[in-house]
Formats: structure tokens, sequence, C-alpha cells
């Protein structure tokens, strides 16, 4: 195989540094005469490369760009071997010319340098003489055809007025995908997708499509605080922008979600994956001199509202928890607004919904804060109505507890309605067509109690929970859960509470247990954050309850601990450390209640032996009216001869509804189709059954983002 490099193409970059890809469209052909790995920037930072890069005449210095790293893995970027650049672009460092490789193709290697390329000379040494014209105008095209660099500007890929490399720079027109309009013509703008850390000065023109709320912080060196918004640009790129301390002051009020701003003078730095679900391995982190300039909004009318990225609810099942994904859905049910606590005792609002796409399957959305009124309020009024709305949702985070689940972070986006987005104009035209009968898979139970990661149990005493060995030969190490109505019989006062990290992590607490800092004293300090913080207290209880049967030792968490209790970890410790009496009178007082325990069942190995798992997963006074009705219903099963306690019932949705969960057909606790299963049946009675979906509200709305809270549990069903 012969292969031909691009003549003379370095020699040409020198003379022209403002080129690239983008205003070019040239793919040169190079040789890779060597790979080296460069030292990192700081400790823990991911390892770069550099290599020497030839045209058989002239060779400088290249960068491989985060992006393409794995081809240096895999050898397609190694000594000898020739590429494609499909797209970069230079920079001027200290006087030398870089070329900065984004994407590249491998052509293949001929084991062997190609010509004897000599080290290009320094920037502004003075233009070379102009060379002759190339024999072809890219790898493997003629002088003159497509792709050809020896055409004037507007021909097909051309990026000279001549052959002449040695020319004058020239100021290129923009081609296909080149640079987006500007304010100002001598300033070039970047597309996002381009940005790297190589590059000395940029320039972006972006949509802002999210903005977080201020919030602060605590570390080692003390307060502070920070905001950040999302930007995207013409070709669908996006990034996150970060401001922190005077920063704050200096940009929050100016940025605004929805108006396009040219932003320059700022830091790129690799993202943090924990906090930025993006899709982009860069954030940019604004400083003193950065400038974030309103560009008018018709100067912008190229660049999108927003950029979807749709999952089919269905293979939500297979995403990993906590991952930030786009849905949308017909939302099928939608429950009344609810107010919780959250871990530091403040409130937090909260609505669940229902929604269904054309996958096959439904699940549950928490909306929080500002999102439960806007636009919540207005789903709840028009599923009340026999509407049935479409809703696209840009960030949601997935939760697996009890099944998968979707929840609002503070960066997330939902339309309601939107007539401008093919996937949901789509998604209307199936359900009203007959996509309101089909079967629907539940991925979650309504409130999120159930779901298909927990087979529903009915009452049960602790002898059987023990017999049957509740949730330890459940395919897939799913939870069962079971109702008994027992004591508390004994509570463990060692190790009751742990110091947790309080930081926000993708817009919900850490949670991660901290160590103590020695560097500050009273200051801890988080692993998963890497960062110090101030502790707040949180339960890991163990205790003992009793029924007529037997004794059941289980583990209460935060939220049931508290219920148990009735006062929060923090305030606890505090007694224990100054009053030890009133710190034992909390918990005789917590014991010898006679409680209506929900539990979670689950298959735990420790140290290679398995055993079954049991937690508190709520804890409630006993309804006495309500327990004697259900008594009075075991006593007529007993006189029957009929099973007391009901076995297994199917997930909701998926089977004959005979016990407190009810499925498809009648129960208990069911009113025909739809009962409290899963996906709610359309067209059926029952509790959340309905007529045929209408439009529901015409006119597409945007909302804002709501300061993220966390998931919460949702509205018990027991």
């Amino acid at each position: 195989m012969t292969f031909e490099l691009t003549p003379q193409i370095i020699d040409w970059m020198v003379a022209n540094t403002d080129v690239s890809s983008q205003s070019t469209g040239a793919q040169p052909v190079l040789q890779v005469l060597e790979v080296r790995e460069m030292k990192p920037a700081s400790s823990g930072s991911p390892p770069r490369w550099t290599m020497q890069l030839s045209d058989g005449t002239s060779s400088a210095r290249g960068v491989v760009a985060a992006q393409i790293v794995e081809k240096v893995h895999n050898q397609e970027l190694s000594k000898f071997s020739v590429i494609k650049l499909t797209n970069w672009m230079i920079n001027n460092l200290k006087g030398k010319l870089m070329i900065i490789v984004v994407g590249c193709e491998y052509v293949g290697n001929p084991g062997h340098q190609i010509g004897s390329p000599q080290p290009v000379r320094e920037l502004g040494a003075g233009a070379p003489a102009p060379a002759p014209a190339p024999a072809h105008g890219g790898y493997g095209q003629p002088a003159g055809g497509p792709g050809g660099y020896g055409q004037p500007v507007g021909g097909p890929g051309g990026y000279g007025q001549s052959a002449d490399f040695g020319a004058q720079p020239q100021k290129f027109q923009k081609t296909g995908s080149g640079p987006t309009a500007r304010l100002d013509p001598t300033v070039r703008i970047m597309p996002i997708k381009n940005l790297n850390p190589y590059q000395n000065r940029w320039t972006i023109k972006a949509r802002v499509t999210s903005k977080s709320d201020i919030r602060r912080f605590h570390n080692a060196r003390g307060e502070g605080k920070l905001f950040s918004f999302d930007l995207l640009d013409e070709q669908s790129g996006e990034i996150r922008v970060t401001a922190f301390g005077e920063q704050v002051d200096k940009h929050f009020d100016t940025v605004q979600v929805g108006s396009i701003y040219r932003l320059s003078k700022a830091s790129l730095k690799p993202a943090k994956k924990q906090f930025n679900h993006l899709n982009n391995d860069y954030e940019i982190s604004l400083e003193r001199d950065s400038v974030v300039e309103l560009c008018p909004n018709e100067d912008g009318a190229a660049i999108p509202e927003i950029s979807f990225n749709f999952k089919p609810i269905a293979s939500l099942a297979d995403v990993p928890a906590g991952d930030v994904v786009d849905v949308v859905g017909v939302v099928e049910a939608a429950m009344p607004a609810t107010q919780i606590t959250r871990r530091d005792g403040s409130p937090a609002d909260k609505r669940s919904m229902t929604i269904k796409d054309s996958s096959g399957a439904s699940i549950e959305l928490t909306l929080w804060g500002k999102f439960v009124e806007t636009p919540g309020g207005q789903i709840e009024a028009d599923v009340s109505s026999g509407a049935r709305p479409v809703v696209a949702i840009k960030a949601v985070r997935v939760g697996d507890f009890n099944g998968k689940n979707l929840s609002t972070i503070g960066s997330s986006n939902i339309l309601l309605n939107p007539e401008n987005e093919p996937a949901a104009q789509a998604l209307r035209v199936w359900y009203d067509q007959g996509g309101s009968a089909a079967a629907a898979t539940a991925l979650s139970g309504a409130g999120g109690r159930m779901g298909a990661s927990g087979t529903g149990k009915g009452r049960c005493d602790l002898a059987m929970l023990q017999e049957e060995r509740y949730g330890t030969n459940v395919p897939g190490g799913r939870a069962e859960f079971v109702t008994v109505n027992a004591i508390v019989n004994f509570i463990r006062s060692e190790n009751m509470m742990y110091a947790a990290c309080p930081q926000l992590r993708n817009g919900r607490p850490c949670n991660k247990k901290v160590t103590p800092n020695d560097e500050t004293e009273g200051s801890y300090y988080c692993e998963a954050c890497q960062a110090a913080c101030t502790p707040c207290w949180r339960y890991i209880l163990g205790l003992s309850i009793a029924d007529h049967t037997g004794l059941q030792w289980v583990t209460a968490f935060q939220e049931s601990a508290v219920g148990l209790l009735g006062v929060e970890a923090g305030d606890l410790r505090v007694l224990e450390q100054e009053d030890p009496d009133r710190h034992a009178a909390a918990l005789r007082a917590a014991s010898f209640q006679k409680l209506r325990f929900k539990l979670k069942c689950k298959l735990d190995e420790y140290q290679g032996e398995q055993k079954q798992r049991v937690e508190v997963f709520s804890a409630d006074p006993v309804d006495w009216v309500k327990d004697a009705k259900e008594y009075i219903e075991f006593i007529r099963r007993a006189e029957a001869g009929e099973k007391v306690f009901l076995g297994p019932t199917p997930p909701g949705g998926q089977g004959a509804g005979r016990g407190s969960l009810g499925g498809s057909g009648g129960g208990r606790y069911s009113a025909g189709a739809g009962g409290y299963g899963g996906a709610p049946a359309a067209g059926g009675g029952g509790m959340y059954g309905g007529g045929g979906g209408g439009y529901g509200a015409p006119q597409a709305q945007t909302y804002g983002q709501p300061a993220g809270v966390g998931a919460g549990m949702g509205n018990p069903l027991w």
C-alpha cells in the first residue's frame, strides 16, 4: 500500500495560524513520528499525550485531545502511523506551532518514516517562500477536486485562495460547520465541541438553558459560594459554566435562562462528573477577567432553545442509579402535592406522577421544589379533567429505590405539551391512536413504594417472616416487603448514628460517612466529595421487635428511625453528651410501643456468609379500627380453611390483585383495573383508571429549575 501525505501542509499552517478544520473543511494526511506521554498537570489528573507529526517535508508538535486518547491505547496513534485529521486546530505555544488533534482516522502504518521531515520554524520568523502547487489536494484527491485545498474559498472543502501555501494569511468565509455569526467580525466564535485546555484564547456564543441557585459551602479554606449555568450553542454542543466567590456577585443577575451570551477569557477544566451530567469532558470556570456579554436574540436565531437526548422508559431498567437522563412520556396519573422534612429539618414539597411511553413501560416521576406547582399543578388539573398531557424532561436522575424511578434535579427542564419536539408529537399520536390501552410494565409502583425490584407481601407474623425467609429467594436480588404488628422490645444504644457528609452531589446530599479532619479541629473530611465539611448526624439504629410468635432484629435508618424515636440524630447526640438521663429517657419512651412495621427483607452477604437482612421501611401507630377489621377477615379465612396470611402478591399491573396491592384483576384494595398497581390502566375503573386521554393544554410551556432537594420515598401505600 502506498501512503501519500498532504505535502507542505505544515508550512502552510505556520503562515495561517488562525485556521482549523471547522473554518476550512481540510482533512490533511500526516504521519506520526513519535508519541510521548506528558507529565500530569496535577496529582490525579488523567494522562495527556503529545506526538510529532510530519507531512514528509516538515514536522510539528501535535497534542492528542481527550476525545481520542483511546487511539493511543489501541495503537492507532503510534510510531509511523499515517492518520487523516478530521477535526483539528492550530495553537501558538510560546512561538511554536502546535496542532491540536480532536478527531482523526487511522489510514495505516508503513513501518518506516516517509520523507526527510525537518522541524518547523518558529512562528513569526518570517513567511516561507511560496511553494509549488501540490500534486494532490488531499489524501487520494487530485488537485482542484473536492476535498482539495488549492481551490478558491467557497469551493468544496477549499481552504486557500491559491495553491501557494506561503501566501499571506487569509480570512475565510463560513463553510458548512464554520464559525457562527458574531457581533464583532474580528472575533472568531469557537464551537463548544471544539474547546480543549490547549487553547490560549477562545470565544463561544451560546444560549443559557438552565441556571442554578446560589449555593454556599464550607471547606478547609472557609466559607464559599457558587452558582452554575448550562450553555447550548448552534451545533448543539453543551457545557457547564461555574462561578465562585466574587464572580457570583458579578454574573448571577446578568445570566438569564433563554438569553444568548458571548463568553471569553475563562478557564477550561476537566468536568467533575459527580456533579455534571452534560455530555462534555470539560467545564468552564469564570475568572476575574472573564467576559460574559449579552447578545441580541436575533443574532442567535439558529441556536436551539433546548437539546434533548431521549431514552425510552423501558431502557431505564438497565440504567444505573444516579445517572441523569432525558425522557418524554404521557402522564397517566398525578398525585396531590405533599410535603416532607429534609434531613436538615427544612420542609420540601414534592409531587409524584406516572408517565408512560411507546416502549411498553411506565415509571414514577417525582417533581421537587418549584416544579411541584409549575408545572405540577397544571399537570394534576389536566389529569383530573381526563386529559393525559405529554411532558418532555431534560435532566432527571434515575433512582432504584424499590424499582426504578425518576426525580428532578437543580438543572432539570420540563416542557409541557411541546409542539416543536418531534418525539413528543409522535408520542401524542401514538397514545391517542391506541397507545392509551397498550400494556405497560411498571418499572416503579405508585408513590415509589413498590415496583420492579420490590415484590409485595401482605400481613404476616415474625415467625412466618423467618420461616419463609422472605427476601432471600427472589430472582435478581430484589427485596420483598411485609407488614407486621409488633412491639419495640429493645433499642441498642451503641453506634446508633454516624457522621455524614451534607454536601450536595448531583443535587442531593452525599450522606457518605466522613472522618475527622486532623488539620482542622471539629472539621471532617469526605472521601467521596474530596472536601472538608461540617457533618450532619444520621441514624443507623439497631433494635429488636417482638410479637406473639417470636423476636426479630431489624435496622432502622434515618427517616424510619426519626419516626420511631421522635428526635433527630444530632439532637439525640447532644443529649448523650450533655444529659445522659434525658438520652436514656428518650430511648425508654420509644420502647414497648406497638407499631405497624413495614419491613424490607433482602438477601445480604457478609464475609462470604449469606443471611436475611431486615430493615424498617416505616413504623406507624396501629390503626385499631382498621386492625380489628383485618383480624375479622383473618378469622373468617381460618374458619373457612383458607390461608390466613396471603402469599406473594404480583407486582402492580402484572397479575390478579388478590392481596392489598391489586393488579389488573379485582382485589380487596383494588377497584377494578388500575387499582394500586404500577402503571394505571387507561379506560378502566379503579384508583387511577380513567377514560381516554385528551390532549391537555396545547400551549407548550417551559419551566425553570428548582434547587435540587434529593429523592424522597413517596406516598405510603400500606
